[in-house]
């Protein structure tokens, strides 16, 4: 709902006698007592048998027709203007609580054959940190195997150094394509500190790599 509730009140009638009850296991205000559909707003009332009913009152702001609550008979509560499937089909976020994280930045480099791939994002501000969401990298080998072990490393800190985040390690023969790629990561760095992506060597003639990180900078906790 958009309105702001001082109280919100379950309660059973008898004989037209409102008794504060429970509701979601909280018990109501003894001191509030709320007459047959009077002050707030009635939000859902439903007749029952042996003279009670039960109703749903909020006593603050009205509640507006475009965020209505509903409570049917069964105990289902819905919102009317909710993300229902039509708005779900319009592609609209009406009605719904998003939460995102902030626009991911992304880097790469893609060096010509048997150099180094190596990417860098550069130290944040004071109290920031780069947070690594994707990994990808790719070798090409050509007319010579890649005999020697080639690491891919992901560092906290500039080229060559710094900690190692994550590494991985591969041997190719000759013309073979490896790659790899991984998403939905949170691989946190430290606090303004570089962080790089990058192979710890060249790759061997006539091979090609290449080197993608995304990320996303966040306040040091």
């Amino acid at each position: 709902m958009n309105a702001l509730l001082d109280a919100v009140l379950f309660s059973r009638r008898k004989r037209g006698e409102f008794i504060p009850s429970k509701l979601m296991g909280l018990t109501a205000n003894p001191d509030v007592q709320l007459p047959a559909n009077g002050a707030g707003t009635n939000v859902d009332t439903v007749a029952g048998t042996g003279g009670f009913a039960r109703q749903l009152v909020a006593i603050g702001d009205p509640v507006t027709a475009a965020r209505q609550l509903t409570v049917t008979a069964a105990g289902a509560a819905t919102v009317t203007g909710a993300a229902t499937a039509a708005i779900l089909a319009a592609l609209s976020s009406a009605g719904a609580l998003l939460t995102v994280r902030p626009g991911d930045w992304s880097i790469n480099h893609t060096p010509a054959a048997a150099t180094q791939a190596t990417s860098t994002r550069a130290a944040a501000a004071a109290g920031i940190r780069h947070v690594a969401t994707s990994i990808s990298a790719v070798v090409s080998t050509l007319g010579t195997a890649q005999t020697a072990a080639l690491i891919l490393n992901l560092r906290d800190g500039a080229t060559g150094a710094g900690t190692i985040l994550w590494s991985v390690q591969i041997s190719l023969p000759v013309s073979t394509t490896w790659t790899i790629s991984i998403s939905g990561l949170n691989i946190v760095g430290t606090a303004a500190t570089a962080m790089t992506l990058e192979f710890a060597a060249a790759n061997v003639a006539a091979s090609f790599a290449s080197v993608s990180l995304t990320g996303y900078d966040t306040p040091s906790a």
